[in-house]
């Protein structure tokens, strides 16, 4: 299950860097992702998932769970050669997860488990 997350990360100029990533690895806790980029751990960062395209049990999801915004904070950033270029293995942990965003992610899990 590839999700498509878009970070939104505050620079001291005042503007804000978007960083696309992929993950397949979501949970209620965060999930984790190859990056080529090093983002520091304990860091809190903005993010919008798009899970529009999702359909747990056959049914769309209702339009306001299909793209969703939060906040995680980076725990854990590893360097690893992939290809023979420099990645870093990201992990993003959910400290604040809305209730409905708990739900839709809980529906989405199930329904890949039931497949």
């Amino acid at each position: 299950m590839d999700i498509a997350i878009e970070l939104l990360q505050q620079q001291s100029d005042g503007g804000t860097e978007r960083i696309a990533l992929t993950s397949n690895t979501i949970s209620l806790n965060g999930f984790d992702c190859l990056i080529d980029k090093y983002l520091k751990p304990m860091t809190r960062v903005r993010m919008a998932i798009d899970l529009s395209h999702y359909k747990p049990n056959g049914r769309r999801l209702n339009p306001v769970d299909r793209h969703v915004q939060l906040e995680a904070i980076i725990v854990r950033t590893e360097e690893m050669r992939v290809d023979g270029g420099k990645m870093y293995h990201t992990a993003f942990f959910f400290d604040n997860l809305p209730d409905r965003v708990k739900e839709t992610i809980t529906r989405i899990i199930k329904s890949k488990e039931d497949e």
